[in-house]
């Protein structure tokens, strides 16, 4: 008798299963079945997206007399329309929808930023990521009521290995960056890669970032289905890559 399949789950999903909408929950539902694996580079993405917000947010609500003052300061922030929608929809979870008080939505969102990682890789095993990066062993740090997170990495001070990992996937990477140079919507990511096949050199810093994606693809071990809700991009990188994309 075949045991349970292998699958590879990019950062969408670790995160949407435990902070995604019900509905959302439901579509990856069937993935509590199988044996689940995952990057240390979604560690380091999570550290730069999902704790980086829950930390920025505590430092609102400490400072704050009632979630209304809240959620108006936090719209208020110079940051980017995809960020502070991450943020609103973090605050709404552990508000409950805006109906509980400051205190208590403090108290909650200082349990979940101690036990996030815990929390959302329990039940997956996580696979060294090529790149090496750096970030993914960075642990909070909580000197009441100042959390603190390293997530900065600049061109300079990186200390990772992702130019020789990807050096050694540059055919790929070229066949990647042919397959999406004629879509608009990718072009962001075909510049970066042209710069990453020109000098592996330059994936170091922001650039980084942008080749997300592909790194984690990179790191799917053979034998695993990669999974994610991110099929746009996925379903095309993981065919140049040759890996098994299942679509959700």
């Amino acid at each position: 008798m075949q045991g349970p399949s292998k699958a590879f789950l990019d950062t969408t999903i670790i995160l949407t299963r435990e902070f995604g909408s019900k509905e959302k929950k439901k579509e990856i539902e069937f993935l509590k079945g199988k044996n689940n694996f995952g990057s240390t580079y979604s560690i380091t993405e999570i550290n730069r997206t999902f704790l980086r917000d829950a930390i920025f947010i505590h430092s609102i609500l400490i400072d704050a007399p009632n979630l209304h003052v809240v959620f108006e300061r936090l719209q208020k922030f110079p940051m980017t329309e995809r960020r502070i929608k991450r943020c609103l929809a973090l605050l709404d979870k552990i508000t409950d929808n805006r109906q509980l008080h400051v205190k208590t939505a403090i108290a909650r969102l200082e349990n979940l930023i101690l036990g996030a990682n815990k929390l959302l890789f329990q039940d997956i095993s996580i696979i060294e990521s090529g790149s090496l990066c750096p970030l993914s062993r960075e642990n909070v740090e909580f000197d009441y009521p100042i959390f603190k997170l390293n997530t900065s990495c600049t061109k300079i001070a990186a200390g990772c290995s992702l130019p020789y990992y990807l050096n050694t996937h540059t055919s790929k990477l070229s066949n990647l960056q042919q397959a999406i140079s004629s879509d608009s919507k990718k072009k962001k990511l075909c510049v970066a890669l042209a710069k990453v096949i020109a000098n592996p050199r330059n994936a170091k810093g922001r650039c980084c970032q942008t080749l997300g994606d592909v790194i984690i693809c990179l790191d799917a071990p053979n034998g695993c289905d990669v999974y994610s809700l991110n099929a746009q991009d996925f379903a095309v990188i993981c065919k140049i890559l040759r890996k098994k994309f299942l679509k959700i």
